[in-house]
């Protein structure tokens, strides 16, 4: 009786201990999303060398939970009130390990350009849980009237990086270029069905990207 008893005494144990232990996971499991991580940049797009580019702005978000449990989020300039939604937002990874969910292509609407100042972010995950974080978009308005080949001749801090796409668009490299990649002739021994390349150029850490127009290799 009495080892039946130090039985039961040690089940009940295991039963309380595994429910606080599973309530906990719970807990866990439903505490509030948070932000800890947000870029946003504001992208100028050269179609030739001769026309002003067109605009838009990216916006990416690293939260505290899985990136790829994200529904929606949303950018909402905070003086004029205008909104930009993207449902099933974009999932890239970094060299850190780190996941990152976003869009690429807000743009404004046709006429106006890219509204300066601050923004909220706000993130929304499939279980209905948002939370929102400040970001603010600056960028030089004079390069909205400058032309690709006016711009590669302006005095102004920058980094090139280089885009390479194969024949149907799609993009194969993106970063610096290679101390071995002297000529087009040396990219392309390297990525032999790329076909087109884009300089890119990066102002104020990423926050201004200028492409310039594509070229063939």
């Amino acid at each position: 009786m009495k080892s039946f008893r130090a039985f039961a005494m040690r089940l009940l144990s295991s039963l309380v201990t595994g429910t606080i232990l599973l309530f906990s996971l719970l807990s866990c499991s439903e505490s509030d999303v948070h932000i800890t991580g947000l870029f946003s940049s504001v992208v100028l797009d050269y179609s030739d060398w001769d026309s002003f580019p067109s605009s838009r702005f990216s916006v990416f978000v690293e939260t505290s939970l899985d990136e790829r449990a994200v529904s929606e989020i949303r950018a909402v300039h905070n003086q004029s009130g205008l909104e930009w939604h993207c449902k099933n937002p974009r999932i890239i990874s970094t060299t850190k390990s780190s996941t990152w969910a976003g869009y690429t292509n807000f743009v404004a609407a046709s006429g106006s350009t890219i509204p300066q100042g601050n923004y909220t972010l706000y993130y929304e995950d499939l279980a209905g849980e948002e939370c929102q974080n400040i970001f603010s978009v600056s960028y030089p308005v004079e390069l909205l009237e400058t032309s690709a080949a006016d711009f590669r001749n302006m005095r102004i801090d920058r980094e090139e990086n280089i885009a390479l796409y194969d024949a149907d668009g799609l993009l194969l490299y993106y970063g610096e270029r290679k101390e071995s990649w002297i000529t087009n002739s040396d990219i392309k021994k390297e990525y032999g069905v790329a076909e087109k390349i884009r300089i890119c150029y990066r102002l104020y850490n990423g926050h201004t990207v200028c492409m310039m127009p594509e070229e063939n290799l």
